[in-house]
């Protein structure tokens, strides 16, 4: 690998894959002093703090693999778990790094609920927690802890594709109440949207790496959204009913880059009522 024609890197996939093949090496060539500059999409200067010179390009992300950048990574496929490379692969340290000086705080210890509702792989949402479901887990959680619910919106960060495609509200079964409505109802559970109100002056990225780095505690369904939580927590309870993310040994082989990114440990539950069962195991 001729890392002169690397040291400036572009990136402009999907931001799970950008978490885990990019970023990773990124921070290796910073490492090694062979790191000129990096150029992402917009938001993203948070994760390359590191970086000499990080610029960002108004666009959306791809979810083609060759036009995202990955032929210039040492990993092109994300999923490739047992002929992953590690040689150039080395995570940065975002939760020491932020939450040094941090002025956000919390009374009570922080659970984080990360949730999706868009078009998966150009179809109907499949990985995402339920009206109901949630419910239930902040009848549990918000007696112990304060809970944020996290479910971006499209005019929150920057999406790709299937994002763009459609991106929904989880309702109850009146279709007439939301997710964030339900939140409303409860005490010491926080949307994330709420929050950054009392925080303006963050963007989104860099608010998420402040909360986060305050959280050992994470829920969070298949995909994207479950790797950020990867460099901040010590235990992530996944939903996944689809994906890659449930071939055998993804997340508990030798090889698997996600204990790499904080040592932290995951659960996975392929239904709702296993998460509950692991959020009871775990956090209660």
């Amino acid at each position: 690998m001729n890392l002169d024609d690397r040291k400036n890197i572009s990136y402009f996939g999907e931001f799970g894959p950008e978490m885990m093949l990019c970023l990773p090496y990124a921070y290796w060539l910073h490492t090694q002093n062979l790191l000129e500059s990096t150029t992402s999409c917009p938001d993203t200067h948070c994760f390359y703090y590191f970086s000499p010179k990080h610029s960002e390009v108004n666009t959306h992300r791809t979810i083609d693999r060759v036009a995202a950048g990955n032929k210039n990574l040492p990993n092109f496929y994300e999923h490739d778990i047992e002929n992953f490379c590690y040689k150039y692969w080395t995570p940065p340290p975002l939760k020491e790094h932020y939450s040094k000086n941090n002025e956000i705080e919390f009374s009570k210890e922080v659970v984080i609920i990360s949730n999706k509702y868009n078009v998966e792989w150009g179809k109907y949402p499949i990985n995402y927690i339920n009206f109901e479901t949630l419910s239930i887990l902040l009848d549990m959680l918000s007696k112990k802890y304060t809970v944020i619910y996290r479910r971006p919106t499209l005019n929150m960060c920057v999406g790709d594709q299937n994002e763009l495609s459609g991106q929904f509200h989880v309702l109850d079964k009146s279709g007439k109440v939301t997710d964030y409505d339900l939140c409303k109802s409860y005490n010491n559970v926080y949307t994330f949207q709420d929050l950054m109100n009392m925080y303006p002056y963050f963007s989104f990225n860099m608010f998420q790496c402040k909360v986060f780095s305050l959280c050992d505690k994470f829920i969070t369904v298949q995909g994207g959204s479950s790797y950020l939580p990867g460099y901040f927590a010590k235990m992530n309870l996944n939903l996944i009913k689809k994906g890659k993310e449930m071939l055998p040994g993804y997340y508990t082989s030798p090889n698997s880059w996600y204990k790499k990114l904080n040592g932290g440990e995951i659960e996975l539950s392929t239904t709702e009522d296993s998460l509950i069962e692991n959020v009871r195991k775990y956090y209660m």
